[in-house]
């Protein structure tokens, strides 16, 4: 509250001292009595925007207009985040220098105009003619109503509700805005198409492979029975190189120089036996009927995939797969849950109403009491 003006040098006022005690203090005049001085005064020193010049009695003179405030201890953390001392009884003092300038002073620390004014809205609420102040101010009348009667808890839970009702409205309207449910029946068209075809990736490599070995099986066939025969027929090749290793065998019994030979031999028969067996893998798969045509129309329909998919390659129809298999999920999960806050919005409403109807009752009381006690 405040406890006590002090002008010096303002228009028509040399000096003033007003000393404001507890309770109610009133000040009255005719039209023209100077109130509305004292008024503008008190603005100069809460940081209203204002030039020196015209406001001067004696304009060779600063005026000085200091106010002068009782500040509860709540405000002591507000004061040092501004970096100013924090003073039981603290005040303000504003200078209207000959020049045109100002200055401003907090506890005789110098301060802005925008430092004067922050704290005063803390502090005092002018109400005049033209400026009703924080009279019609909403929030301000209900922290006056709830000032009146404890309703911290009872708002706190209230705004808890409002808060996840407003969340849920914010979340269904974001959700419904979204058009993705009418292309889930061509999403679930593309699914079941690529399920259908069922294709796993190197599959084309393969189907290349096993079509050109078709378009040429005759020419390897031949190579191979070729193969096959040098290689199995009696006295050709693995039959000769049994026979010398056997010679070699019995020479690295008695004379040791041979071991190296007979090693070396032995690696030569284990690789031609691989090869033999793989000749004879090569003629198995040669003899299997292949249904070209099958495979042929295989390789189509992938491509024709691929192409419509506009992808590089038949591998990437897998992923693709997956891609729009997600979306489906996702479409339908989004469906769910666009159900389960169409419930959740009208239980939060319902509490919203719930609490506020207590809120309000609550401060029907207190105005009640602010209006028996006024």
């Amino acid at each position: 509250m405040i406890t006590r003006l002090s002008i010096s040098n303002f228009i028509l006022i040399d000096t003033l001292d007003i000393e404001v005690g507890q309770g109610m203090t009133v000040l009255t005049g005719e039209t023209g009595a100077g109130k509305s001085i004292l008024l503008g005064a008190l603005g100069a020193a809460l940081g209203n925007r204002m030039s020196s010049k015209g406001l001067l009695k004696d304009p060779t003179k600063k005026a000085i207009v200091e106010v002068s405030f009782q500040v509860s201890e709540d405000l002591r953390d507000t004061f040092e985040s501004k970096d100013f001392d924090y003073e039981p009884t603290t005040v303000f003092r504003r200078e209207l220098l000959p020049t045109g300038k100002s200055r401003g002073f907090i506890n005789d620390t110098p301060a802005k105009s925008a430092h004067l004014n922050f704290f005063a809205s803390l502090l005092v609420d002018i109400n005049s003619q033209s400026d009703s102040g924080l009279l019609h101010n909403l929030q301000d009348q209900l922290g006056l109503i709830d000032s009146f009667e404890s309703v911290e808890v009872e708002k706190a839970a209230y705004a808890a509700a409002f808060k996840e009702w407003k969340s849920c409205l914010k979340e269904f309207d974001l959700l419904q805005s979204s058009n993705e449910e009418n292309d889930l029946d061509y999403f679930e068209f593309l699914y079941h198409e690529l399920d259908t075809a069922n294709i796993k990736k190197g599959e084309v490599s393969t189907i290349e492979n096993t079509l050109a070995r078709v378009k040429n099986q005759h020419k390897y066939s031949e190579s191979i029975e070729e193969l096959n025969e040098l290689y199995s027929k009696e006295g050709g090749v693995m039959d000769q190189l049994f026979t010398l290793e056997s010679k070699l065998q019995r020479l690295a019994i008695d004379q040791t120089e041979f071991e190296n030979e007979l090693i070396e031999l032995q690696s030569v028969i284990s690789v031609l036996q691989q090869l033999e067996k793989s000749a004879a893998q090569r003629t198995s798969e040669l003899n299997q009927e292949v249904d070209a045509d099958a495979l042929q129309e295989r390789l189509s329909k992938i491509n024709a995939l691929v192409s419509k998919h506009k992808l590089l390659d038949a591998d990437d129809l897998v992923d693709k797969f997956d891609e729009i298999a997600g979306r489906i999920q996702t479409i339908h999960q989004k469906s769910n849950r666009i159900k389960e806050l169409t419930s959740l919005i009208k239980e939060w409403s319902l509490k919203v109403q719930e609490l506020g109807g207590v809120l309000q009752a609550l401060r029907t009381n207190a105005s009640l009491q602010i209006q028996q006690t006024l």
